[in-house]
């Protein structure tokens, strides 16, 4: 969605969305399972193409992976009901042989092999790499990882009870402000972005929703409301808003 800041990304679709196969499941929790599952081939894939193995310099190795998970509409239900960072990747250190962890971890590493093979032949001075060899063993597989959370467009009760009936979620009137403080919203940098026109959530629910937010966060929650945009985003110059408010809250949280 942002181009030119130098970060590495990727799409995925939940099933049942075009182009994906499958069907929405409407309890969320595969979705969820899905996401948990790229989370974890996401982070190996940047650990193995940038953290060097054991015995080389390091000295010149990134310090740290800046991991931007988003989710819009349905997928900011499916975000907000993730495990912990740090829960997602303990699954992928304890895992046992033949497992589909173990299996995410090879298709990972796989990736990163030929990705900077690719990378090594093109002499492009704009490309660079931290160092050429190996991939790092397993047990210094993971760099220091931190984590931030995007939503657009998230959706409220009762329309996301409706989609997910069996998660819980910060979307939920019901928590306390202690629980809201306890959540991964909550806990990590987080930016909320809405229209004042959704269709599927008020403008103000979603206002009184992320005031709420902001407080329990203690400033690691943000959030915009544009003017005159719709859950979709089709109007005249609300998509640049929402760019330009992700491009500089990306810089501003580095």
């Amino acid at each position: 969605m942002v181009h030119g800041t130098g970060k590495a990304d990727r799409l995925i679709t939940n099933s049942g969305a075009h182009p994906s196969r499958g069907r929405t499941s409407w309890t969320s929790k595969p979705e969820r399972e899905d996401y948990a599952a790229f989370v974890g081939f996401f982070v190996n894939y940047l650990s193995a193409l940038t953290h060097p193995p054991r015995g080389q310099d390091q000295a010149h190795a990134p310090g740290s992976i800046d991991l931007v998970l988003g989710g819009y509409s349905y997928g900011s239900l499916i975000l907000s009901s993730l495990p912990a960072l740090p829960e997602i990747l303990r699954r992928f250190d304890s895992s046992a042989e033949g497992s589909a962890a173990i299996k995410i971890i090879k298709t990972a590493s796989d990736l990163a092999t030929e990705t900077r093979k690719r990378l090594e032949k093109r002499e492009m001075s704009e490309v660079t790499l931290p160092f050429s060899g190996q991939t790092s063993q397993p047990e210094d597989r993971f760099p220091h990882v931190s984590v931030r959370y995007l939503l657009v467009s998230p959706l409220l009760p009762p329309v996301s009870r409706l989609l997910s009936l069996s998660l819980s979620s910060p979307f939920s009137s019901s928590h306390s402000m202690a629980a809201l403080e306890g959540s991964t919203l909550a806990s990590n940098p987080t930016l909320a972005v809405f229209g004042s026109d959704d269709i599927f959530t008020s403008a103000s629910k979603l206002r009184t929703w992320a005031s709420k937010m902001e407080a329990a966060g203690k400033r690691r929650f943000e959030w915009l409301e544009v003017d005159g945009a719709s859950h979709f985003w089709r109007e005249r110059g609300v998509e640049d808003e929402l760019r330009a408010k992700i491009a500089t809250w990306l810089v501003d949280e580095e």
